[in-house]
């Protein structure tokens, strides 16, 4: 099932539902968007849906007003007589995706890390880090998360600790 709890929704008929489907379908493939139906208050006729995107690779994010437009499009077509309440929660890019080459190098310089400390820690080749650090070689999404976690473990070190890190 593409919309998670869909079963909440016990009065549609089945072509609907596959129609609602094959549209959830396409948010996912296209834009990485699902659905969950968190409450279905048929006495009050309003359905609460919980609309997520996550990263995508197309990178065609939504803001905030366009999860609730698409939420409210998809669902209203099929359940119109229910007035549709969207808890939309959009694309964040993590810290990692911030990070540039020279505030890394910058930074590393700062706290006195020299690539062969980076290499004696993470056994990762120094041909490698050096390629990266001097744009040389692109960094990868794990490349990036490894010098960002590197950088927020040594940032709270104590200055007397940091003797034990390079070791």
């Amino acid at each position: 099932m593409e919309i998670k709890n869909l079963r909440k929704i016990d009065f549609l008929a089945d072509e609907s539902i596959k129609k609602m489907e094959f549209g959830a379908l396409q948010h996912r493939r296209f834009s990485n968007i699902e659905f969950k139906i968190l409450r279905v208050d048929n006495e009050g006729k309003t359905i609460t849906i919980q609309t997520s995107q996550g990263k995508s690779l197309s990178e065609n994010y939504a803001d905030l007003p366009k999860l609730v437009k698409i939420t409210k499009d998809l669902f209203s077509r099929y359940i119109n007589d229910y007035i549709v309440h969207v808890q939309a929660i959009p694309y964040s890019h993590p810290k990692v995706d911030e990070l540039s080459t020279s505030f890394i190098r910058d930074s590393l310089e700062k706290r006195g890390i020299k690539i062969k400390d980076i290499e004696k820690e993470t056994g990762i080749d120094k041909t490698n880090l050096s390629a990266w650090l001097n744009d040389k070689r692109p960094m990868s999404q794990p490349v990036k998360a490894m010098f960002y976690f590197l950088l927020k473990s040594t940032a709270s070190i104590k200055s007397e600790d940091k003797g034990v890190m390079n070791k």
